[in-house]
C-alpha cells in the first residue's frame, strides 16, 4: 500500500517564497522530475514553494492522488526523519 502525505514545511530562510509544502510517500520525501511539476529550486529544497491559493493546493493534492495511484512517478529523496535541511532544529 502506498501512503502519501502532504505537509507544511518551514520557509528555509526564503519566506517570500512561502507557504511551502512537501510530499511524503511511505516515509520518504518525494520530488518530481517531470517537466513543469517542480522547478529546480523546489527540487533542491524538496518542497513546493509559493503554495498561496486554492489552485496551488489542488494541483499538489492531485499530484499526491496520482502518485498514490501510480499514475505519476516520484523520486524518493530522503527519509522524513533525516532531512534536517527542511525542518528547523529544535
Amino acid at each position: 500500500e502506498i501512503v502519501v502525505d502532504i505537509e507544511e514545511s518551514f520557509c528555509m530562510n526564503q519566506c517570500k517564497r512561502g507557504p511551502n509544502a512537501r510530499m511524503i510517500r511511505n516515509g520518504q520525501v518525494v520530488i518530481f522530475d517531470e517537466e513543469n511539476v517542480m522547478n529546480e529550486t523546489e527540487k533542491r529544497r524538496k518542497t513546493f514553494q509559493s503554495v498561496r491559493n486554492d489552485g496551488c493546493v489542488e494541483r499538489i493534492w492531485g499530484l499526491g492522488m496520482d502518485l498514490a495511484k501510480g499514475n505519476i512517478m516520484g523520486i524518493d529523496s530522503g527519509s522524513v526523519e533525516t532531512l534536517s535541511d527542511i525542518m528547523p532544529q529544535m
